[in-house]
């Protein structure tokens, strides 16, 4: 077996011109998209990368071609291509303080494209990682599902301690530097602000939160990067019934009053859709318009599927319509074109579900996805996360042969931006546009 050169790779039918102009603009729109610096040399492994992935989806290589594995893909590159040696597969040393992941979040998504456009998909690289601190939650929505057709609160999970996470920090640093907490209600966990000192001071440099926003404090908000706070309906009755909390509209947007004009953190609105509150998911996304705040949005789910009443609905395919609309008018709106109009009418996807990893509240790292509700194995011991992928895949890689290709942002829209490079662009011009330079909000 040979190594796969460039030339293969490449294509013949793919113009010298037309790859360098797509080149520059991917250079440009990683760092518009991802808050990411493209130095020079950056720029140059950027444009030989995104001329493989484009060589691969238009040169449309041959059968013999695909069956090539990643490792030897990789190992075909020209020595002097500096960032690409970073490419290959290889063992991550244990975490050091004094180090950075391996390639920066714009060579992990070129990295994956090229891995997607042969068809391989690894566990490797991930964007990030999210933390479930606790399953516990101080609301009660009525449209709360896990994955297993249980509510977070109804989740039985022990919790580990802010001493316990820092070990499971340790596993993870050398992977990612992007830290996602979530729950549950990851506020009504007693060691929260411990957890975030100690992801500081462990060099993780992007922090975001995933709230309800009733115990949001303006001491918790400063030493994160990014916020999303919940808010399904300005009207505060109904908003109060679909959460089942007396009171709780009135102190979210109070929250949202307090984060509304700062820099930073980078605050995102996002609002789950309903059959009976369309109309208001609307109204939030002129509230956000409004106030400046970056709005999203997805469909309720019952387990893997939309709860019933949305699919075929005109009411929810002419909001999306007005979603994609208010993006293209320039507005913050943080899911891809290409998310949005494949849930309108809820296609199925080839979902990638291990390019953020996902640890729950008891330190045990989830395989493949949060949806499945499965685990295998634990992170607190000093267990290395890719020694435990690597068993449960039988391999490098592995094969997702889930079909319920749930609409969920965080597994289509990730996977998309892998799978359609040019998609990627097109985000990347959205956010040159509608987003400051320094707004950092990955999803």
């Amino acid at each position: 077996m040979t190594a796969i050169s460039l030339r293969d790779l490449v294509g013949a039918r793919l113009g010298i011109a037309v790859r360098a102009a797509i080149c520059v603009a991917f250079c440009v729109s990683f760092g518009a998209t991802f808050g990411v610096p493209v130095g020079v040399a950056d720029g140059a492994a950027l444009g030989v990368t995104t001329g493989v992935v484009v060589g691969v989806v238009v040169g449309a290589p041959s059968r013999r071609r695909q069956s090539e594995s990643p490792r030897r893909l990789m190992g075909g590159f020209p020595r002097g291509a500096k960032a690409i040696r970073t490419c290959p597969i290889a063992a991550v040393p244990h975490w050091n303080s004094s180090k950075q992941p391996r390639m920066n979040i714009a060579m992990k998504f070129l990295c994956h494209q090229a891995m997607a456009a042969i068809g391989k998909k690894t566990f490797r690289f991930p964007f990030g990682a999210y933390f479930y601190l606790t399953f516990r939650c101080n609301m009660r929505c009525s449209y709360c599902d896990g994955g297993s057709g249980e509510s977070f609160p109804e989740m039985v999970s022990s919790e580990i301690t802010p001493g316990e996470w820092r070990r499971v920090m340790a596993a993870v640093r050398p992977h990612t530097d992007v830290l996602l907490l979530s729950g549950g209600e990851p506020l009504v966990y007693d060691g929260f602000r411990e957890v975030v000192a100690d992801a500081r001071k462990m060099g993780f440099s992007f922090i975001s939160l995933n709230t309800n926003g009733l115990l949001l404090e303006p001491a918790i908000t400063e030493s994160l990067d990014a916020i999303i706070v919940s808010l399904d309906s300005l009207d505060r009755k109904k908003s109060d019934l679909l959460w089942n909390r007396s009171g709780a509209t009135d102190r979210v947007l109070r929250t949202l009053e307090m984060l509304s004009g700062r820099a930073q953190p980078s605050v995102m609105v996002n609002s789950v859709i309903l059959p009976e509150n369309i109309p208001d998911v609307e109204e939030v996304l002129n509230f956000c318009i409004k106030h400046g705040f970056t709005f999203s949005a997805g469909p309720a789910l019952d387990r893997t599927r939309p709860v019933p009443g949305l699919s075929g609905n005109p009411d929810f395919q002419k909001l999306i319509r007005k979603i994609i609309a208010a993006k293209r008018a320039g507005h913050r709106i943080a899911a891809t074109v290409d998310y949005l109009k494949s849930v309108s009418r809820f296609r199925s996807f080839d979902c990638h579900p291990l390019l953020v990893w996902r640890v729950y509240p008891d330190g045990s790292l989830v395989y493949p996805c949060s949806r499945q509700n499965r685990t295998i194995g634990s992170l607190v011991s000093g267990e290395n996360p890719e020694t435990l992928f690597r068993t449960a895949a039988g391999g490098e890689f592995f094969i997702n042969d889930c079909r319920e290709a749930c609409p969920l942002s965080c597994y289509m829209d990730t996977s998309f931006m892998i799978q359609r490079p040019l998609g990627l662009l097109r985000e990347g011009f959205f956010r040159l546009r509608s987003f400051s330079s320094g707004h950092r909000l990955l999803y």
